[in-house]
This record gives structure tokens, sequence and C-alpha cells, in this order.
């Protein structure tokens, strides 16, 4: 019966459990791609911390939405102003110098202080503070660099001290392109601070019950 399984592709229980293993892990349709990759790479990534317990820190993502927002009720200030041209050219003159300044701070937030990280979290660095969680890739290398930092000041800014690691893809992606997350994740807390590690059963039973006492 082993050999008919066998024989017949991996249809018995076991080789079926192992196809669902496998159809259900981050998989890459071209692994030419990698613009592809690094974002299979980066999604597993942010998806398994935020699974271990971590909140993450989105005060700049709200600075953002708040920059685009009054962009957008300048432009409409500009757009619905009573006056006709030229009576209201002092207004324009002001809507466009605001809605450049708007768009340049948002632009040199995303340059200088996003720069490329996919992730900010709240805590799990060393004393409790948050992190700075951010990947490169060259766009037709196959190193997949990871670099991790911690948050400083009241700005939320990550320190220059970093702590970086490069990996070649090859060794999380079969031939398949299907990812092996376990390998990834075991490269990955290589470089993350132990407040980010993955936790036992016995400390995830222990967090559970300390939140149902609170």
């Amino acid at each position: 019966a082993a050999r008919e399984g066998a024989a017949s592709g991996g249809q018995g229980p076991e080789g079926e459990g192992d196809q669902s293993q496998a159809s259900e892990a981050p998989h890459v349709l071209n692994l030419g791609d990698t613009a592809s990759i690094k974002r299979v790479l980066d999604d597993s990534l942010v998806e398994e911390v935020m699974e271990r317990g971590v909140e993450e820190d989105i005060a700049w993502s709200n600075v953002k939405i708040a920059g685009g927002l009054l962009a957008i009720a300048v432009a409409l200030l500009a757009q619905f102003w009573p006056a006709k041209f030229p009576d209201n050219r002092e207004v324009l003159l002001a809507c466009l110098a605001a809605y450049v300044a708007i768009n340049t701070g948002l632009y040199l937030l995303l340059v200088y202080v996003e720069g490329d990280t996919i992730l900010f979290t709240r805590s799990g660095g060393p004393g409790g503070v948050g992190m700075a969680i951010s990947t490169r890739m060259e766009r037709f290398g196959t190193e997949f660099e990871l670099e991790v930092a911690p948050l400083t000041g009241r700005w939320r800014t990550a320190a220059k001290q970093t702590k970086t690691a490069k990996y070649a893809v090859t060794r999380w992606f079969d031939e398949d392109g299907f990812l092996d997350e376990k390998r990834f994740f075991s490269d990955v807390d290589k470089v993350l601070p132990e407040g980010l590690h993955a936790k036992d059963d016995a400390d995830q039973d222990a967090d559970q019950d300390s939140k149902k006492s609170k």
C-alpha cells in the first residue's frame, strides 16, 4: 500500500499532508522576479512579527495620512475659492506654496524617515523600545538584506545602532517557488532582538494567563 501511494505521486495521507502544507506556503510564480520575491519575504516577515504579539507603530503612517488630507484641502480651497482670477491670485499663490511645501515634507519623510523600513513596532527592542525593520534587495540581485534598529527619541526615528545580515534567497525558496518559512524565520531570528523572537508554547500560555488575569 505504501508503494502504491508513492507510485501514485504521494496520494496517501502523508502525501496529501505534504501537498497541503506546500500549497499554503507563500509562493513566487517567477523566481527571476526579484520584486515579487522581496514582496513575499516582506509580507511573510511582517505577518510573522505581528503574530508574535508586537504592536505596530503607526505614528508616521498617521502623519502621511494627515499630510495627504491637508494637501487635498489646500487644492480644494484653491479650486472653490469664491473670487475669480485675477482677484484670487494671492490665494492661488498661497495654496500653491502650501501644496508644494506639504508634498516636499511628505517626500522627505518617505526618504529620510521611512526609507526601506517595512515595519515600525512599539516594543520588542532592548529595554522595551520600539524597532524599525528594514529590508533591501537589488533589482537583479539574489541577496536579501535585513536590518533592525531600535527607535529613539520623541520622533520615533531609527537609531544608528543597527544589526544587519544578508542571505541568498535561494536558501529559502525551492525550485517550484515555495518559501521555506521555517528556515526563513530561523535566519530572521538571528537578526531580530530577543523581544521579537518566537515564543514557545509555555511562554504563550503564560501570556494568555496574564491577559486573562488583567
